[in-house]
C-alpha cells in the first residue's frame, strides 16, 4: 500500500545549481522563481517512477519515502509500504526514518561552520581538541578524520557509553590500522572523534549546535537525534524490522557523530536546496565538502560524500547510509539538477540494502540506462 502526496504541480523554490557542483550557486535574480512541472513529458516520467515504486513495494516489499526532483521542481514525493510490522501505519512522505551515515556529511558540515566562525582548522591535530592523545595518534588531523584517513580501525568502540571522555579513550586506545593519511580506512569511530570536537570547539552539545547552525537554517523541522523521545503528538520513526539492541537504544557517543539521526525525504531535499543556495555554509565550505579529497574503491571521497560514475550514466555526488536494524537511506545527486532521495525501513532487497536497489531503479528511468532495476525488480 501507498500513501500519494504529490507536491509536484505547482513548487516554490529558489533555483540553484545542483549540491555537489562547487561552482554553482543560486542568483539573487532567480531566487522565489515559480516552476511548473506538469509537462506531458514530466507527468509520464512520474508516472513510471510511481509505477516502478508501486511494483516494488508489492512485488519486494520495499517499504520507504522517495523524493525525486528534476530542475527546479519536485517531480515525486510518496510513501509506499508500512511505518509499522503490524501494516496498520502506512508510510508518508513526511515518515521519519533514521539516516546511519548520512549523520556524517552532516557532521562534517558542523566542522566546515566552525572554520568559518574560526573555531578550528581542518588542518589542527586532534591533540588541540582531545586530552591524552596516544603518541602513535598524535599526528592525526581533523582533514584525517573527515576523510577516514587516520587509520583507525571500525571498532564501534564507543556504542553504548554514554560519558564523551570514557568515549574518546575507549576510541583511541585500539592500535592504528595504518598510518596517519596513509590510506582510506572507512570508520564510524573516527566521526564519533569530530562530534566530541564539534562540541568542545563549539562549546555546545552536539546536537545543539547542529540545530542552531545548520538543521534551522535548512528548515529541517522533521530531523533529529538518536534517543530523542517524540513530543506529545509528533510522529515516531517508522519502524525498524529488526530489534534495536538494549545497549545502545539511549542516547550514547557510538550513535553521534557518525551515524544516529532521523529525517524525512522532504528535509534532506531542504539540506541539499540549502547547501546549493550556500544558506548553511558560504561557497568555500560547501566545495570543500563535496570536493574530492581521496581516491575509494567506490569513487573520490569528500568529506561525507562520494563523488563517482553511476552505471553507464552520469556522475553522481552521493551519501548514503544503512543500520544493521534496518534502515537505509540515500542522497544522489546530478549535474543536470536531478535529485534522488530513497529513505526506507526494508532493510535489504535480494541482498542489497533497498536504498541501493530503488535508488539504483529511479535512475535507470530518468536516464534510460542499463543499471538494471529500473526495468526489472531482482526476484
Amino acid at each position: 500500500m501507498r500513501l500519494s502526496v504529490r507536491l509536484a504541480a505547482m513548487f516554490l523554490v529558489a533555483s540553484c545549481s545542483p549540491c555537489g557542483w562547487p561552482n554553482g550557486s543560486a542568483s539573487a535574480a532567480q531566487e522565489g522563481r515559480v516552476r511548473e512541472t506538469g509537462s506531458r513529458a514530466e507527468e509520464r516520467l512520474e508516472a513510471k517512477l510511481d509505477s516502478y515504486l508501486t511494483k516494488a513495494t508489492s512485488e519486494v516489499g520495499f517499504s520507504g519515502a522517495v523524493l525525486v526532483a528534476r530542475g527546479e521542481g519536485i517531480l515525486l514525493h510518496e510513501g509506499y509500504g508500512w511505518a509499522d510490522l503490524k501494516k496498520t501505519s502506512p508510510v508518508k512522505a513526511e515518515t521519519k526514518f533514521y539516516i546511519a551515515s548520512i549523520t556524517k556529511q552532516f557532521t562534517a558540515a558542523a566542522v566546515l561552520k566552525l572554520e568559518e566562525m574560526g573555531r578550528l582548522s581542518v588542518r589542527d591535530t586532534i591533540s588541540k581538541y582531545l586530552k591524552d592523545v596516544p603518541p602513535d595518534k598524535a599526528g592525526i588531523t581533523v582533514h584525517h578524520l573527515l576523510t577516514h584517513t587516520s587509520g583507525l580501525a571500525q571498532n564501534y568502540a564507543a556504542d553504548g557509553i554514554d560519558n564523551r571522555e570514557e568515549a574518546v579513550r575507549a576510541i583511541l586506545r585500539g592500535p592504528l590500522k595504518s598510518s596517519p593519511g596513509e590510506l582510506f580506512r572507512y570508520t564510524n569511530d573516527g566521526y564519533n572523534l569530530l562530534a566530541v570536537i564539534v562540541e568542545i570547539a563549539s562549546g555546545q552539545t552536539y546536537e545543539a549546535f547542529l540545530r542552531r547552525r545548520l538543521l534551522r537554517p535548512a528548515g529541517m523541522s522533521r530531523t533529529g537525534f538518536w534517543g530523542e523521545v517524540p513530543a506529545k503528538g509528533e510522529q515516531p520513526v517508522a519502524q525498524a524490522p529488526r530489534e534495536i539492541s538494549q545497549k545502545i537504544k539511549s542516547p550514547n557517543w557510538g550513535f553521534r557523530g557518525a551515524t544516529g539521526m532521523y529525517s524525512t525525504a522532504g528535509d534532506l531535499y531542504k539540506w541539499h536546496r540549502a547547501l546549493s543556495a550556500n544558506k548553511v555554509l558560504k561557497s568555500v565550505g560547501r566545495e570543500k565538502l563535496m570536493a574530492p579529497h581521496v581516491a575509494t574503491a567506490r569513487g573520490d571521497y569528500g568529506y561525507g560524500w562520494f563523488i563517482s560514475q553511476a552505471n553507464r550514466g552520469p556522475k553522481v555526488v552521493w551519501t548514503a547510509g544503512t543500520e544493521g536494524f534496518g534502515h537505509n537511506a540515500i542522497i544522489k545527486t546530478y549535474p543536470d539538477g536531478t535529485v534522488i532521495i530513497v529513505t526506507s525501513n526494508a532493510g535489504n532487497i535480494s541482498g542489497a540494502p533497498a536504498r541501493d536497489v530503488i535508488s539504483t531503479g529511479l535512475e535507470g528511468i530518468i536516464y534510460g540506462n542499463s543499471a538494471g532495476a529500473g526495468k526489472t525488480l531482482p526476484q
